[in-house]
């Protein structure tokens, strides 16, 4: 089940609905308004209106017979008077009370009965009322065009009429169907909408705003899943509400803020919200929230572990849907029961309140989810045939829904046809004979204009399709010259290919290669297969394109192959640290395919999930389908837009987003889409950004299907185990190395034999640390602070020259130098990264040489910098090539050291938190800066200002100690005289030293 279904109940009623009246419940004194609408003294208005407030206080306390004593009472009093809006008033509170039991048909016919009657007496705000609220019974059924569509007409008439209450509350509607409709986009605009209407209006609409800031809330939660944004809106719909001082609101924001928190696994937190607001509905009687509530708090309960008090309040919600009458909400209520026994084994129980519910429930999309698990717990207590039959009733159920929402569509479109005829015909029925003169002139004029616009139309798009037939064969021509060119290119490259593979072969099988030579050898080995494999895959698709690659179709054991393949990247998934998921649910077989191709598709779309995926799951679904088999590959990766979407097959298409900067042709799920089609199948991908993809491939497997086709089965296909085909995995290097003098090398890599590679190249002379890709190094860059950086430009997320850009800005990292590498020679691209500020720009394949002496050179201009701050030993500037990031941060150093210097206990520790930073942050930026720790640093500055304190002042040299921060004159006297060879009095007068200006 997608939802819990106490919480689709707080969606449905608590919060995506405006109330069924126009204002907010408020607390009635009931004596007082018996003795109103008793009085027959007074007009039939007054006692109409007080019978109406009784049975709005009746139906929300679930009192049925002095509900239907008001109601009758309001009937009577309109008959008797011929008081029109009095029977208007039966009939829609009349719908009201049905629609609170749940019986939707009776309360739709009621509300739309008060509409007509509203027409009829010329009151066009009470029609529109009755659209509004036939509209929210529609939304709750799941029927959501219809209920849009009562809603439009509703939001017509509203506006026509300027009736800004009316309006607000409409759109509120308007915004809870799209939001059911799962267009969250429409829906927040709609509540934006209402927000903005109340914020502006003369009037305080603090109820109908709350509930929309609600609203809005809910979206950022549920859709985006950043409850922590919704908190931010429900306090300002709390502040809204404590404007209408009822409780009951309070109460709902309390309620809807428990679940935000209870998203956010702040528990107790949620505990406390929803006990208060239950105390809240107990104080003022309001059973239906009572229930609502309730049922919301049972889920809380089995998430603390509480599954007795979840228990307890979930028959508190089913007593109480009793007492109103509410059929719905006692289904749910039982639905829940069943769930909680069935996660608690107790499964005789729970099918018998599974049952019970399915009696009570008219929501098709709600008794399909409890068919689903009625069938779950009649097969763990081993009744598989009733289990199976409920199983069978859930995908009719399924089905049927489906239909009637294209039957829906249908008839509305239908009904807006007829609607929009009638109409038509009404106009044209009340023109006089004149205008139709006036406008048969207008048409012949307009006409004669038309048909010469019609004939350059034609001309021109006569011209436009020449054009269009001679950009396309050009682009076709092209197309062709480029698939020649690969293959032209593939094929002169193989033979270097093999000359690169069969030395590395030969040197392989010697015994007596060292581990380090052989480690180099098998990189090349890999690297030489992947090229190998890149060549044959552009010239199978040429083969394709020219009908010269056949079926070979054989009978074998899929579910055995299908498995072989999956297992050959459990290692990927484990060195990934990927969730990687295997469900394949075919028999034995025989299946009859082409096991090489079928192979291959699997493969290339296995490979790019795992490419992609950087967190989260990879999954490898395959399932028997009438005939065919489907077998999907489902990531979490980037996912892609529907304009990638609509390309994604296409022969070297490559995207350019930087989510997708990894290496590639473009031409893996070309390669799957003309296998596939090859195949007789289907290849088919969903994907939103953000919410990564499936791959769903569908191919025939029956022998009798090919058969029909010509196609002969070849024989039996043993299944071969396969092993090392996907290359090891190492993870990178993100631990600091042990402590020493070498400087701190950073390697920024998504590559693992190039990542590897880079930290071979200096492992000898340098500490190394490295990231698979920008976001990680962006982390560990901040956290360790590196001497030196070497990053690839085109990795996905975070890019290079982005994580330059945010290193630079960065105040405690803005000093590293920066190498970038990039296979692109884009000169552009390189002006870009050395204007962001990168030392150097290397273009892959580089000279090992060249990058190693640059990385040296940097080293050697790092220290030369460290010694030129330690000679000129200023506190007051820094060199001028310092970046202003850098100048910033010596700025607030320089504060801190103003204030806090002249303490004697001023630790290193104290330093670092003034700057806010840890100890080992600005350890290694003052020894990246000045080439002193941060004792030496504090230290040093405090000698630096004894010296401009001895020549500029009188104060005794024991005064100047304690000034500086020294809590022992004669330790301040020793430090001073080791430090600059003179001691502080020989300093003060004159005396020869090495101390530097």
């Amino acid at each position: 089940m997608n939802l819990p279904l106490s919480r689709r109940l707080l969606l449905f009623i608590l919060v995506l609905k405006v109330p069924f009246s126009l204002v907010a419940q408020k607390e009635i004194r009931v004596d007082s308004l018996l003795l109103a609408g008793s009085d027959s003294g007074l007009s039939d208005s007054l006692r109409c209106d007080a019978y109406r407030r009784l049975a709005n206080y009746y139906i929300d306390h679930g009192v049925a017979d002095s509900t239907f004593y008001c109601l009758n009472r309001i009937q009577k009093i309109s008959q008797e008077g011929n008081y029109g809006y009095g029977n208007l008033l039966y009939h829609y509170w009349k719908g009201y009370y049905h629609f609170r039991k749940g019986e939707h048909q009776t309360a739709i016919k009621e509300v739309l009965k008060s509409g007509e009657i509203g027409r009829q007496i010329n009151r066009p705000n009470q029609e529109a009322q009755a659209y509004s609220r036939v509209s929210l019974m529609y939304d709750i059924q799941g029927k959501t065009d219809t209920a849009r569509y009562y809603m439009e007409k509703a939001l017509e008439m509203s506006y026509q009429l300027e009736d800004v209450g009316l309006i607000v509350l409409n759109l509120n509607t308007l915004g809870n169907i799209e939001s059911r409709a799962g267009n969250y986009v429409a829906a927040l605009r709609h509540f934006q909408a209402v927000d903005s209407i109340c914020r502006t209006s003369e009037k305080d609409r603090a109820y109908v705003q709350g509930i929309a800031l609600i609203n809005i809330a809910i979206i950022y939660s549920e859709r985006m899943g950043d409850d922590s944004l919704a908190l931010v809106y429900s306090g300002k719909a709390r502040e809204c509400m404590m404007r209408t001082n009822s409780d009951e609101s309070l109460a709902a924001v309390d309620h809807r803020e428990a679940i935000f928190y209870q998203n956010l696994q702040q528990l107790e937190r949620s505990d406390t919200l929803m006990s208060r607001a239950l105390q809240k509905y107990r104080e003022i009687n309001f059973p239906r929230r009572i229930a609502e509530l309730s049922m919301n708090y049972a889920n809380l309960q089995q998430q603390l572990n509480h599954p007795e008090k979840a228990k307890v309040l979930l028959n508190e919600a089913y007593d109480t849907y009793v007492q109103i009458g509410d059929k719905a909400g006692q289904a749910n209520s039982l639905a829940e029961i069943g769930i909680l026994n069935q996660n608690q084994y107790r499964h005789p129980e729970a099918i018998s309140a599974f049952r019970e519910a399915l009696a009570l429930q008219e929501s098709a999309d709600v008794r399909r989810d409890i068919l689903k698990k009625l069938s779950e717990s009649l097969h763990s207590s081993g009744q598989i045939s009733t289990a199976y039959d409920s199983l069978l009733s859930y995908i009719a159920l399924s089905d049927t829904l489906g239909s009637h929402q294209l039957e829906s569509e249908l008839r509305q479109a239908e009904m807006r046809y007829q609607t929009s005829n009638t109409q038509r015909e009404l106009t044209e029925l009340k023109l006089s004979q004149t205008q139709k003169d006036k406008q048969n002139l207008i048409v012949r004029f307009i006409g004669g204009i038309l048909v010469v616009i019609l004939f350059f139309t034609v001309i021109l798009l006569q011209f436009r399709s020449r054009q269009k037939q001679k950009l396309n064969m050009q682009l076709w021509e092209l197309d062709e010259l480029k698939s020649r060119l690969f293959a032209e290119i593939s094929h002169e490259l193989r033979t270097p290919i093999a000359l690169i593979k069969g030395p590395v072969d030969l040197a392989l099988a010697e015994e007596d290669v060292s581990p380090g030579l052989r480690h180099q050898l098998q990189i090349i080995n890999r690297n030489t297969g992947r090229l190998t494999h890149l060549v044959d895959s552009v010239n199978d698709l040429n083969r394709l394109d020219a009908g010269k690659i056949d079926l070979h179709l054989r009978k074998g054991d899929l579910l055995k192959h299908l498995k072989v393949i999956a297992a050959s990247f459990e290692s990927m998934a484990i060195s990934k640290n990927l969730h990687y998921e295997i469900d394949i649910d075919l028999n034995a077989g025989p299946y009859s395919y082409d096991p090489k191709h079928l192979e291959t598709i699997i493969f290339n779309l296995l490979s790019n999930a795992f490419k992609y995926t950087a967190t989260g799951l990879v999954k490898l679904r395959a399932e028997d389908r009438d005939g065919s088999v489907s077998i999907s590959v489902q990531d979490t990766g980037p996912g892609f837009t529907e304009e990638v979407r609509s390309k994604i097959f296409e022969r070297y298409y490559r995207h350019t987003g930087e989510e997708y900067a990894v290496e590639g042709l473009g031409i893996g799920l070309a390669l799957c889409s003309k296998l596939t089609e090859l195949h007789h199948g289907e290849l088919k991908v969903e994907s939103n950004p953000g919410l990564g993809s499936t791959f769903t491939l569908t191919i025939p497997t029956q022998e009798k299907y090919y058969e029909s086709r010509g196609l002969v089965i070849e024989g039996d296909y043993e299944i071969q185990e396969k092993t090392g085909r996907i290359s090891a995995y190492k993870s990178p290097t993100n631990q600091l190395p042990e402590l020493s003098d070498e400087p701190l090398l950073l390697v920024v890599e998504d590559n693992v034999d190039m990542r590897n590679h880079l930290e071979e190249i200096f492992e000898s002379k340098y500490r190394i640390m490295s990231a698979q890709d920008g976001e990680e190094a962006l982390k560990m860059a901040i956290k360790y602070i590196p001497d030196i950086i070497i990053s690839d430009l085109m990795m996905p997320g975070i890019n290079g020259i982005e994580l330059l850009e945010q290193l630079r800005e960065t105040s405690i990292t803005s000093h590293i130098p920066f190498i970038l590498l990039t296979a692109n020679r884009d000169e552009r691209r390189k002006v870009d990264g050395l204007q962001a500020g990168a030392y150097d720009y290397l273009v892959k394949p580089f000279a090992v040489e060249e990058l190693r002496s640059k990385v040296e050179n940097l080293v050697l201009w790092q220290h030369k910098l460290k010694d030129r701050f330690k000679r000129q030993g200023s506190l007051n500037e820094l060199p001028e090539e310092s970046s202003e990031v850098d100048k910033r941060f010596w700025q607030e150093l320089q504060e801190v050291l103003k204030v806090n210097l002249s303490r004697e206990d001023f630790s290193a520790d104290d330093f670092a938190r003034a700057m806010h930073l840890s100890r080992m942050q600005l350890h290694r930026k003052l020894k990246a800066l000045t080439n002193h720790s941060t004792t030496s640093f504090i230290k040093e500055q405090r000698l630096k200002k004894a010296t401009q304190l001895l020549r500029s002042t009188s104060l005794s040299i024991t005064e100047v100690a304690f000034e500086v921060g020294f809590s022992s004159p004669n330790y301040f006297f020793t430090t001073f005289k080791e430090q600059f060879g003179v001691t502080p009095s020989e300093y003060r007068h004159g005396k020869p030293d090495k101390v530097q200006p």
